[in-house]
């Protein structure tokens, strides 16, 4: 039993990282493609362009969240 024990840590390490790390790429995209998908409609802009600008937003949120990410990860106290 002690070797499923030790299977299972190194396993839950990594599903708490990368969990965390989702989250915070999941909410920061839908934020910034959010924003700006209904900047566009209040625009009145074409649905094609709407379409452009909320794939912008989703590639800027992941842009800024990755960032984050690896600035959080390398200004880590330990």
């Amino acid at each position: 039993m002690r070797l499923a024990v030790l299977d299972v840590a190194p396993i839950a390490v990594v599903t708490e990282i990368v969990s965390s790390f989702a989250g915070t790429i999941v909410v920061m995209t839908g934020t910034f493609a959010g924003c700006a998908r209904a900047l566009a409609v209040l625009r009145e802009l074409p649905r094609e362009r709407v379409e452009w600008v909320t794939a912008i937003g989703f590639a800027m949120g992941m842009a800024v969240t990755l960032l984050l990410v690896v600035v959080d990860v390398a200004l880590e106290i330990h």
